[in-house]
């Protein structure tokens, strides 16, 4: 770690994915890690865990009429859009870069088209690869590939 640089803030998910992420990036970046649940995950609820098969098996349709991607937002008891939305609209007004945001697919798909100011079908089609980051500036997201 470089110890000497000034910390870099650090946006990172309550969840434990996102918080082993930050440890080893704090491994090479000198981190100011703020914890905020309001860029955890989406809850899917009782389906989490859950594969397409076993949620259409156990909850009849359920998933009928979905799309590609808002299915996440049709189980019984878990997260709506229009909450997930508000949540991570509250918080992308109040953060403040430059920062690191350490988060998950769905919430960073809804942080990204937020930011570029997408339709709710566009933000959800939005990519959630795993082997690099984006970086946001200008209105616009880059994906950055890792090494």
């Amino acid at each position: 770690m470089f110890s000497s640089a000034a910390p870099v803030r650090a946006y990172v998910s309550p969840l434990g994915r996102a918080r082993e992420t930050a440890s080893l990036i704090s491994e090479h970046v000198n981190l100011d890690i703020q914890i905020d649940q309001r860029i955890a995950e989406v809850s899917i609820g009782c389906w989490d865990g859950m594969s397409m098969y076993e949620i259409d098996a156990e909850f009849p349709d359920a998933l009928k009429g979905s799309r590609p991607h808002d299915w996440y937002f049709r189980s019984p008891d878990g997260e709506t859009f229009e909450g997930a939305y508000a949540r991570v609209t509250a918080w992308l007004r109040e953060a403040r870069a430059p920062a690191i945001v350490v988060t998950h697919g769905l919430t960073g798909k809804l942080i990204r088209g937020l930011y570029e100011q997408l339709s709710k079908q566009a933000m959800l089609m939005l990519p959630a690869p795993q082997d690099g980051f984006y970086q946001l500036a200008n209105g616009r997201s880059e994906f950055i590939q890792s090494d």
